[in-house]
Protein backbone atom coordinates (compact mmCIF):
# COMPACT_ATOMS: atom_id res chain seq x y z
CA UNK A 1 0.00 0.00 0.00
CA UNK A 2 2.82 2.36 1.03
CA UNK A 3 3.88 1.62 -2.49
CA UNK A 4 0.81 2.80 -3.65
CA UNK A 5 0.65 6.00 -2.13
CA UNK A 6 4.08 7.23 -2.84
CA UNK A 7 4.54 6.47 -6.58
CA UNK A 8 3.70 9.05 -9.42
CA UNK A 9 0.12 9.89 -9.37
CA UNK A 10 0.31 10.42 -13.21
CA UNK A 11 1.99 6.79 -13.76
CA UNK A 12 -0.75 5.51 -15.77
CA UNK A 13 -2.29 8.67 -17.06
CA UNK A 14 -5.01 9.34 -14.31
CA UNK A 15 -4.00 13.24 -13.82
CA UNK A 16 -3.72 13.44 -17.56
CA UNK A 17 -7.36 12.62 -18.02
CA UNK A 18 -8.64 14.26 -14.74
CA UNK A 19 -11.18 16.16 -16.52
CA UNK A 20 -12.75 13.21 -18.34
CA UNK A 21 -12.87 10.43 -15.42
CA UNK A 22 -14.09 13.44 -12.86
CA UNK A 23 -15.97 16.51 -14.41
CA UNK A 24 -16.12 19.40 -12.51
CA UNK A 25 -19.49 20.44 -11.20
CA UNK A 26 -22.29 21.36 -13.74
CA UNK A 27 -21.71 24.69 -15.29
CA UNK A 28 -24.99 25.32 -16.46
CA UNK A 29 -28.72 26.08 -14.72
CA UNK A 30 -30.02 23.29 -17.21
CA UNK A 31 -29.78 19.81 -17.18
CA UNK A 32 -29.62 19.21 -20.96
CA UNK A 33 -27.09 21.43 -21.14
CA UNK A 34 -24.77 20.20 -18.94
CA UNK A 35 -25.46 16.66 -19.84
CA UNK A 36 -24.67 17.69 -23.95
CA UNK A 37 -21.40 19.50 -22.57
CA UNK A 38 -20.31 16.42 -20.64
CA UNK A 39 -20.73 13.54 -24.11
CA UNK A 40 -18.93 16.44 -25.81
CA UNK A 41 -15.69 16.54 -23.53
CA UNK A 42 -15.94 13.04 -23.20
CA UNK A 43 -16.29 12.25 -26.86
CA UNK A 44 -13.16 14.09 -27.40
CA UNK A 45 -11.31 12.67 -24.72
CA UNK A 46 -11.79 9.42 -26.06
CA UNK A 47 -11.04 10.37 -29.96
CA UNK A 48 -7.96 12.44 -28.55
CA UNK A 49 -6.33 9.61 -25.78
CA UNK A 50 -7.88 6.17 -27.05
CA UNK A 51 -9.60 3.06 -25.71
CA UNK A 52 -6.06 1.84 -24.42
CA UNK A 53 -5.18 5.24 -22.55
CA UNK A 54 -8.67 5.72 -20.68
CA UNK A 55 -8.66 1.65 -19.96
CA UNK A 56 -5.21 2.30 -18.08
CA UNK A 57 -5.81 5.03 -16.77
CA UNK A 58 -8.70 3.67 -14.67
CA UNK A 59 -7.65 0.16 -14.12
CA UNK A 60 -3.96 1.44 -12.65
CA UNK A 61 -5.86 3.55 -10.02
CA UNK A 62 -6.55 6.28 -7.92
CA UNK A 63 -4.72 6.93 -4.88
CA UNK A 64 -4.23 10.55 -4.60
CA UNK A 65 -7.78 12.06 -4.80
CA UNK A 66 -10.23 10.57 -2.63
CA UNK A 67 -13.39 12.34 -4.51
CA UNK A 68 -12.10 10.93 -7.49
CA UNK A 69 -13.12 7.31 -9.87
CA UNK A 70 -11.46 4.72 -8.65
CA UNK A 71 -9.97 5.88 -5.46
CA UNK A 72 -8.13 2.45 -3.73
CA UNK A 73 -8.28 4.32 -0.20
CA UNK A 74 -5.40 4.81 1.82
CA UNK A 75 -5.17 1.52 3.56
CA UNK A 76 -5.57 -2.26 2.76
CA UNK A 77 -9.00 -3.30 3.06
CA UNK A 78 -9.62 -6.51 5.46
CA UNK A 79 -10.52 -8.43 3.43
CA UNK A 80 -6.67 -8.29 1.43
CA UNK A 81 -5.20 -8.57 4.86
CA UNK A 82 -6.57 -11.53 5.17
CA UNK A 83 -5.42 -13.04 1.79
CA UNK A 84 -2.20 -11.49 2.39
CA UNK A 85 -1.67 -12.98 5.94
CA UNK A 86 -2.86 -16.61 4.66
CA UNK A 87 -0.46 -16.09 1.64
CA UNK A 88 2.67 -15.47 3.54
CA UNK A 89 1.12 -18.33 5.84
CA UNK A 90 1.22 -20.88 3.09
CA UNK A 91 4.97 -18.85 2.09
CA UNK A 92 3.20 -18.14 -1.71
CA UNK A 93 2.94 -14.25 -0.82
CA UNK A 94 6.14 -13.34 -2.88
CA UNK A 95 5.75 -15.46 -5.96
CA UNK A 96 2.19 -14.04 -5.72
CA UNK A 97 3.46 -10.35 -5.19
CA UNK A 98 6.16 -11.10 -8.30
CA UNK A 99 3.75 -12.54 -10.38
CA UNK A 100 1.07 -9.49 -10.10
CA UNK A 101 4.12 -7.11 -10.53
CA UNK A 102 4.93 -8.98 -13.93
CA UNK A 103 1.46 -8.85 -15.13
CA UNK A 104 1.11 -5.08 -14.55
Amino acid sequence: MAGALARDPNIAGYMELNDSLNPPAPAYGWKILNDLVFWKNNILSLIQNGIPKIKRAVVGGNYHRADGLGFGGMEKQPSVRVIEEYLTHLGTWDRTLSYYHNVN
